[in-house]
């Protein structure tokens, strides 16, 4: 058993059981964005606990590929109707003024997805936020929301 889950996928193992895929001590861009949500869903989809000090971790990690992967790791149970989007808004509300473009991307993505199936939850966590995020999170985040939504979101920014 690696970590809290069974098995390595492409041999990673994140985030403290080593060894990262690094290239002149950074952390390659691939590891998280291809790992997290296929190891995330591995772990969340039934719902294992074991994972969630992980992602807790992940979260305040000083790498930001890895912060990002705290995200990243909810986009795929959030986009079929689960997941814990409570936990997502938490993360997605600490890394909202991110200043790097691949985690707020990472946001509007997991946003954008959610709004899908549950587009209130999104109207809820965007709305009280919205002089805080970029316009590209704006724009992306409401999209799939009603025409009413979108103009309350819109005119709070």
């Amino acid at each position: 058993m690696v970590g809290p889950w069974k098995d390595s996928l492409h041999e990673f193992r994140f985030p403290e059981s080593g060894p990262h895929p690094r290239r002149g001590g950074r952390l390659l861009w691939i590891a998280p964005t291809t790992a997290a949500p296929s190891v995330a869903q591995r772990a969340l989809g039934d719902r294992d606990t074991a994972f969630d000090p992980v992602l807790e971790r992940w979260a305040s990690d000083a790498e930001f590929w890895i912060r990002r992967s705290a995200l990243f790791a909810h986009l795929v149970p959030l986009r079929q109707g689960r997941g814990d989007f409570d936990r997502f808004s938490r993360f997605a509300d600490a890394m909202l003024e991110e200043k790097d473009f691949s985690i707020r991307k990472t946001i509007v993505w997991v946003l954008r997805d959610t709004s899908r199936t549950r587009p209130d939850l999104v109207f809820d966590l965007i709305l009280p936020r919205a002089h805080r995020a970029s316009r590209v999170t704006i724009r992306e985040a409401v999209k799939r929301l009603s025409p009413k939504q979108r103009e309350a979101v819109l005119a709070a920014r």
